[in-house]
């Protein structure tokens, strides 16, 4: 599980990881884009666990979580904004439906939408 702390105009993301806490302070950012990246990093955190996502030997675990949590938000951003999945994948060099499922996920105000508009 990772958590967002808000402190003013910085916001932080927290997670334990291999047994330890990390932290990750995020700045110039809107508390939504913040979020939406707490968000990626859980949904990494995932597929880390399921083993679909390996995390190399050596790496520095703060900048591999960040890195992919931004591409992960960047691309679901794209997708939240009604871009075709094909251009999706030419910008993100997608080659396979794996990688595109790997990454496609819905926001909850997308899910909180698409009930409202069946259920009223």
């Amino acid at each position: 599980m990772a958590a967002l702390e808000v402190r003013g105009e910085r916001f932080r993301i927290v997670f334990r990881f291999q047994g330890k806490t990390w932290k990750k302070t995020l700045k110039a950012m809107s508390e939504k884009s913040a979020e939406l990246l707490r968000a990626s990093v859980e949904e990494l955190l995932g597929l880390v666990d399921r083993g679909v996502v390996q995390v190399p030997e050596g790496v520095d675990i703060l900048d591999f979580f960040a890195s992919h949590a931004f591409r992960h938000s960047f691309i679901s951003a794209l997708a939240a904004k009604g871009v075709d999945q094909r251009i999706i994948d030419e910008i993100v060099g997608h080659q396979s439906e794996e990688q595109q499922r790997r990454y496609r996920h819905l926001l909850p105000s997308q899910k909180a939408s698409a009930l409202a508009s069946v259920f009223g």
